[in-house]
């Protein structure tokens, strides 16, 4: 009979695992970065109507790029000079020798480009069990083209309209089965996430999780 796995990690994505957001890291490709979106992007921006739509404001983004010639190979040569956040390269190697005990995925509104393209440079594709985010479909390898996670009908505000992240991990996981449920996490849409015996870790210090979880001892 296999062995249940003791832990299951669950993580955010932007500033948890890199330590910036990947959606605005590259406005860094435009010539004067934010202020060369355009106005209809703007727009969005000082109404704030990107709160629960962001899935969208990318899309239009995205957009953009495309029809001024931004490639995707760019958006990824941009998004693999980001770094981990400080810990995290550290703790990943831990988790890699620990797989047996260890179950790790992640669960972001951002998505599998940006996603994928990190985790390529960082030699970190098979650490994850599974990447819970929005789908993109490269066209054409000349356009990015973002679509939702799911239709959310979650209730909670600090949710976007396309992705629940407390569903999406009840979906895929039965956290019953784990001793121990850890969520690591930064913003408002991570809350719900921890409604169902999920511990969040905002701004977490990783090491003294890990002491308390019984992974690493004392000293």
């Amino acid at each position: 009979m296999q062995t249940k796995k003791r832990f299951l990690f669950l993580f955010d994505f932007d500033n948890t695992i890199v330590d910036q957001n990947t959606d605005t890291y590259i406005w860094k490709l435009l010539p004067e970065g934010e202020n060369s979106l355009p106005n209809y992007i703007m727009e969005d921006i000082r109404n704030k109507v990107w709160i629960r739509t962001w899935n969208k404001f990318m899309r239009k983004v995205l957009q953009h790029y495309y029809h001024i010639n931004i490639s995707p190979d760019q958006i990824k040569q941009c998004l693999q000079e980001m770094h981990l956040s400080p810990g995290f390269q550290n703790l990943f190697q831990y988790i890699s020798l620990n797989q047996e005990i260890i179950e790790s995925s992640i669960v972001s509104d951002s998505n599998t480009f940006f996603i994928g393209s990190i985790l390529e440079k960082q030699n970190l594709t098979q650490l994850f069990t599974k990447v819970l985010t929005n789908p993109v479909h490269v066209i054409d390898n000349v356009e990015l083209d973002i679509r939702p996670f799911h239709k959310n009908n979650c209730q909670s505000e600090s949710c976007p309209y396309n992705q629940c992240k407390q569903k999406a991990i009840l979906d895929n996981y039965n956290i019953e089965e784990y001793e121990q449920v850890c969520y690591f996490g930064d913003g408002r849409n991570d809350y719900c996430a921890c409604k169902k015996r999920i511990l969040i870790g905002q701004n977490v210090d990783i090491r003294s999780t890990l002491m308390q979880s019984g992974i690493l001892g004392y000293g």
